[in-house]
């Protein structure tokens, strides 16, 4: 049982009576339950949102993930939140480590440096040209190696939706399932939504069928794969 006590919560072990074995009235208390309890997720957010409010940082209204922490002179950290994840952009180096020693003195963490990999996708940034750049060429080789049954070869193919995509109808009475098309469309989204916008409208063509492709169905997304 859990009861809010201010910014703390007390917890309360109320007994399983229904064990016949063992010491019903004891139970192991997490000490740490980010993960495993529905309620966990809810107050780590609350213990580090109200951390991050202390400090001065703001929380932007659009999108709560969104973060910033300024000072006077023009030194500013813009940080997104991912559960348990943070990622900077600063204007000062020595600005943002002074921010990460404050969170270090609250929290256990590991300052990983320069981002250079996040969600599937690689970040290669050029500090003095000024540059940012963002790809999947590790995801995409691998989807690319998984579902081409031979060894790929540079494609004629310019275009990634193609009029057989955009004519795709539903299975039709006594058409199989293909066991792979939902895990492909998945894979095929998610490039779509990070890097590679120039397959979004043979992707949300194919994505309609998701729950219930087929042969022909797979087949028009393995050319968008050829075509990668």
């Amino acid at each position: 049982k859990f009861t809010k006590n201010g910014d703390s919560w007390d917890y309360e072990y109320t007994g399983d009576f229904q064990k016949t074995r063992g010491k019903p009235e004891q139970a192991f208390r997490l000490v740490k339950a980010m993960y495993g309890l529905k309620q966990g997720g809810a107050v780590w957010e609350e213990e580090l949102r109200n951390f991050l409010l202390s400090l001065g940082a703001i929380q932007s209204t659009v999108d709560p993930c969104l973060w910033r922490y300024s000072e006077s002179g023009g030194k500013m950290i813009l940080f997104v939140v991912y559960v348990d994840d943070l990622i900077m952009a600063c204007s000062c180096q020595h600005f943002r480590d002074a921010f990460v020693k404050q969170l270090s003195d609250k929290f256990t963490l590991r300052d990983n440096g320069l981002l250079t990999w996040v969600f599937g996708a690689t970040i290669a940034q050029d500090l003095r040209a000024g540059t940012v750049k963002l790809h999947q060429q590790r995801y995409t080789t691998q989807l690319v190696e998984q579902f081409l049954e031979t060894k790929p070869h540079p494609s004629r193919r310019v275009v990634s939706c193609t009029e057989e995509i955009s004519n795709l109808t539903p299975l039709a009475e006594g058409e199989m399932i293909h066991p792979q098309y939902a895990c492909l469309i998945g894979k095929l989204g998610w490039l779509a939504t990070i890097s590679r916008p120039d397959i979004a409208l043979a992707y949300s063509l194919l994505a309609k069928f998701a729950a219930a492709g087929g042969e022909r169905h797979f087949k028009c997304a393995i050319g968008v794969v050829e075509y990668l």
